[in-house]
């Protein structure tokens, strides 16, 4: 068979069209009683596109920059790669192996500031979550506002169901049409102590039109790791021509930095600061 005519014509085939949707030879995919049974090369290419490997060759061939991909056939990248995970004839496969197929997959660009993190290290940077629910908002082509990866596992968005790809149509109450994910994070931060906040979550299934789906708030408590005072601050010289000279310190950039680093310039600037 073509193996990109087949490729091509996955979505078809998945959702039970007839085998010639996947130049697929029918009189070998097509039992006595007329049921579709899947082509043997079909079913591999569809597991190998629900793996890690696959999401993050996505993500790559979507927003990284360089459009050669290092020079590189991106799509011959991933045909190399998914033939190097094994997959088990129900779909499973090993995840730490994935997650290592895709780091090298990723290193071949040349970039040193293209990385992935695996669930623990994803896990660990949450202190820098300026939500405090478990969920990252990014925008889509549309500039629509959605979870733009999956939920922390046992975070408040997980907990209330939220999903990758859900659309956030509104954020206590305020709707998100024409705003940007920072926009809602300013919108968060006038009240940082909050201890809860609503999303208004629209789910949209492969039936439904755009802008179309199940809609529901949900309310989550905001949850936040241990997090330290990031600014240091002091005056640190003052002149004889009436120089007054301030001296600030941030040394990591997590949640606190902004309310705190504007506090200690309003102090300095009390104290003389020019």
């Amino acid at each position: 068979h073509n193996y990109n005519s087949v490729i091509n014509n996955i979505a078809h085939a998945s959702h039970c069209q007839p085998a010639y949707a996947a130049d697929i030879d029918s009189s070998k995919d097509k039992s006595e009683e007329g049921v579709f049974v899947p082509d043997p090369l079909l079913v591999k290419i569809t597991q190998q596109r629900s793996t890690v490997l696959d999401e993050v060759w996505t993500l790559v061939d979507k927003y990284f920059v360089d459009k050669s991909f290092n020079g590189q056939d991106w799509n011959q990248i991933r045909r190399s790669y998914e033939d190097k995970l094994p997959i088990d004839a129900d779909g499973s496969f090993d995840d730490e192996k994935a997650m290592k197929l895709a780091n090298s997959m990723v290193q071949t660009l040349g970039d040193k500031y293209t990385r992935i993190l695996d669930k623990a290290s994803y896990a660990r940077i949450q202190k820098y979550d300026l939500i405090g629910v478990g969920a990252t908002l990014m925008p889509n082509n549309e500039k629509r506002i959605m979870v733009g990866a999956p939920p922390i596992p046992g975070s408040e968005a997980d907990k209330g169901g939220i999903k990758y790809g859900d659309f956030v149509t509104a954020v206590n109450g305020v709707p998100t049409e024409g705003r940007t994910a920072f926009d809602i994070i300013d919108q968060i931060s006038e009240n940082p102590n909050a201890s809860t906040i609503t999303m208004t979550i629209m789910t949209e299934g492969k039936d439904d039109l755009p802008r179309e789906g199940y809609t529901r708030d949900v309310i989550m408590a905001r949850t936040f790791s241990e997090i330290k005072n990031p600014v240091s601050y002091k005056v640190s010289e003052r002149r004889s021509d009436g120089t007054v000279v301030g001296y600030v310190r941030i040394s990591e950039f997590n949640s606190l930095v902004k309310d705190k680093l504007k506090e200690a310039l309003v102090s300095l600037e009390k104290d003389g600061v020019n």
